[in-house]
């Protein structure tokens, strides 16, 4: 790079060129190297102080034309005249050759700048600042699409020109043009999978704008409440496999983007109370269960079968408990003893009998649950009318050490009245 100053190679990063000394100028806005003097840079438009080219060079097409040495007899004959007329001015008389001088009666030469009833000098016309301003933001707007550059010019011009129609106007189109240009960027990130993404441009756009926007403000929330509800919605599976760590993880992601969503920092809460819980209290396994007892089962004497209420963890679905009580079995129960007190948040369940589906059909199946703690604690429970695991998660988790399930109605069989249960885990 040349030093503007000194015409010299200096390097291309300095501020002050290490041959001359002198401080390089450079555009205070973009940091360009200004090596004409002018009133704008004509890379951003930046409004350029004077001072800056103190130490440049002056122009050679800037300098006044050269002009023929005069000698100083005729200087002095003109200072002797005006000594005469000074005198003559003194005795009351203005009188030259039968004339006024110009000077003297108060008239302006015509080629001098004549003062205004207030005594300000008229100046020349200025290039008209408004039109500068709209130009540039058009070149801005037209050949980059820097549509922020464009509007950071018109807010300069509107600092001076409150009131401009033009300006306000032109504010007013580029700003809808850079709102349109964020929204466009954004949702190309999201629509490729990156909803954060797509959340910090919008917030970006947001910021740079230095204003409210409704547009931009609208798709926020609309990425807000996507977010949140899918990260809900993942939280609460996790939560019912019981993979709280996963989920307090999935919610803590979450909020990062969206710290202040309220709905978020509730499920966090409940998340991490579950957490705290489940530290206190070990979660049930089946391991812990030492006795399964039933009001009744059924027996086949003829078939030597006995549909005892362990068959319920013996981990094969063609065996089930099967109530011996006359009826459909309103009111029978089984009772699950554990070794000690630990926390369940529900089971998982195959009810009727899953030997095959004609066996299921003729059999009935628990539609009513009553759940029963050990503490006494209570929860009512509906299963479906299908083949297959069903996952029931408590409201809340429950320490206890022992689960009672009690029929409360059935879906009935084709055939039989005896009502089954093939197989259940709590978790």
């Amino acid at each position: 790079m040349k030093c503007p100053i000194c015409a010299r190679e200096t390097d291309s990063d300095a501020v002050f060129c290490e041959i001359c000394g002198k401080k390089i100028p450079r555009c205070p806005s973009c940091g360009k190297v200004l090596y004409e003097r002018s009133r704008f840079c004509d890379h951003d438009g930046a409004p350029l102080p004077e001072e800056l080219f103190l130490d440049l060079p002056p122009d050679p097409s800037d300098a006044p034309p050269p002009q023929k040495k005069r000698s100083g007899a005729p200087l002095i004959a003109v200072l002797i005249l005006l000594a005469v007329l000074l005198l003559a001015a003194g005795a009351g008389g203005y009188v030259l050759l039968g004339g006024e001088l110009p000077f003297l009666s108060g008239e302006q030469p015509e080629d001098q700048p004549s003062a205004s009833e207030d005594g300000d000098w008229d100046e020349p016309e200025e290039d008209d600042p408004v039109e500068t301003a709209l130009a540039s933001a058009r070149d801005y707007a037209e050949e980059e699409e820097e549509y922020l550059k464009a509007l950071r010019e018109l807010r300069r011009a509107l600092e001076e020109k409150p009131s401009s129609k033009k300006l306000l106007e032109a504010q007013q189109a580029y700003t809808a043009d850079f709102e349109t240009d964020a929204l466009e960027r954004a949702e190309a990130l999201a629509e490729s999978g990156g909803l954060p993404d797509a959340v910090q441009a919008v917030r970006e756009a947001l910021d740079a704008l230095g204003e409210e926007s409704e547009a931009l403000s609208g798709r926020l929330a609309e990425y807000e409440a996507r977010w949140t509800g899918d990260a809900a919605a993942l939280a609460e599976r996790l939560e019912e496999e019981n993979r709280l760590e996963e989920a307090k993880a999935q919610l803590d992601e979450a909020l990062a983007l969206f710290p202040e969503n309220t709905e978020l920092r509730g499920k966090l809460a409940r998340v991490e109370e579950l957490i705290e819980q489940a530290n206190r209290v070990p979660p049930i396994s089946m391991d812990a269960v030492t006795a399964v007892d039933a009001t009744s089962y059924l027996i086949q004497s003829s078939y030597s079968l006995y549909h005892t209420p362990d068959r319920m963890m013996d981990g094969d679905l063609s065996t089930a408990w099967v109530e011996g009580a006359s009826g459909d079995g309103i009111g029978e129960s089984v009772t699950f003893t554990f070794d000690g007190t630990y926390l369940v948040s529900g089971f998982q369940i195959y009810a009727g009998y899953q030997k095959s589906d004609a066996l299921y059909e003729k059999n009935s199946r628990p539609a009513d649950l009553t759940v029963t703690f050990s503490n006494g604690d209570e929860a009512a429970v509906t299963l479906a009318d299908e083949s297959g695991s069903q996952r029931i998660a408590f409201d809340a988790p429950a320490e206890t050490n022992s689960v009672t399930l009690t029929i409360d109605s059935v879906y009935s069989g084709s055939k039989y009245e005896d009502t089954v249960i093939s197989e259940i885990v709590f978790y």
